[in-house]
């Protein structure tokens, strides 16, 4: 288990590299992160839990592309192909391996976090001197989901699968 956390890590944090450096990321880096998601999930849960989290996971984010392309469909008023104009294709094929990773409300939760977080971190470095043109959202949340799973492997439970802990934390924090 320690190779596959390993791996994650090293994984995320080169996906990571490749995205904010050359504003792309290599299918090879896609394909070392799926691997090690898929298996660490299987491992962690079992067999069909893992593939059952995922298709949720996978629903969701068909949801919220559906509801992205709608969005821009009806903001200039007729139909476009969204990716590689407002959204890279290797943004989007970076949640295939990470939909194994979470329970689906963890995942909802996670992934808001994580979008609020980059957009915030892009608003704060557009100041800076060279602006961004493209936002490294695969880099960005790479950085995000390696560092959650280093709280999560820090606490010792099932932070990424366990939707008891969030809703705990979240009742705790509302009270």
């Amino acid at each position: 288990m320690l190779f596959l956390k390993i791996s994650l890590l090293l994984a995320f944090l080169y996906l990571a590299y490749e995205d904010l450096r050359y504003r792309a990321i290599s299918y090879i880096s896609l394909g070392a992160l799926s691997i090690s998601s898929i298996a660490y999930s299987i491992i962690s849960l079992g067999l069909k839990p893992a593939f059952s989290y995922a298709l949720i996971n996978l629903i969701l984010i068909s949801i919220q592309l559906g509801a992205t392309f709608l969005y821009f469909a009806i903001k200039q008023k007729k139909w476009r192909n969204i990716v590689n104009h407002y959204i890279g294709s290797g943004d989007i094929l970076f949640y295939l391996p990470v939909i194994f990773l979470f329970s689906p409300f963890n995942f909802i939760f996670i992934q808001i976090v994580a979008l609020v977080i980059v957009l915030v971190c892009v608003v704060l470095f557009k100041t800076a001197k060279k602006p961004i043109l493209e936002i490294p959202l695969a880099g960005g949340l790479a950085i995000i989901l390696a560092l959650t799973l280093l709280v999560s492997w820090n606490f010792k439970s099932g932070l990424l699968f366990d939707d008891l802990f969030l809703s705990d934390l979240l009742y705790t924090l509302s009270s």
